[in-house]
């Protein structure tokens, strides 16, 4: 299962669980207003809440992303030795 797919489950069975809510207390009028409020509000807060989560998802990667100093360094001899080459043919940076 792909990561949209299990991200995108849950959110069309809140969006229809907050649907039915919303329209069975529009349409029987038994809710109170500060329900309704709630309810009203309810998308915005969870697309916040998404925001926030997928800004603390960014945020542990970047802190639990491994320096490769020796893989740098093997990189640049690379990159040096790429150059000496061009050189030798005729190429200028």
């Amino acid at each position: 299962m792909k990561r949209y797919q299990k991200l995108l489950g849950p959110i069309l069975l809140g969006l229809c669980a907050w649907g039915v809510v919303r329209g069975y207390c529009a349409k029987q009028g038994e809710c109170r207003q500060p329900i309704l409020d709630v309810i009203e509000v309810l998308p915005m807060y969870n697309l916040i809440v998404f925001g926030c989560y997928a800004l603390a998802k960014i945020g542990l990667g970047l802190i639990a992303f491994k320096d490769c100093s020796e893989d740098a360094a093997l990189l640049d001899e690379d990159i040096q030795a790429a150059r000496k080459d061009l050189t030798k043919r005729g190429f200028k940076f």
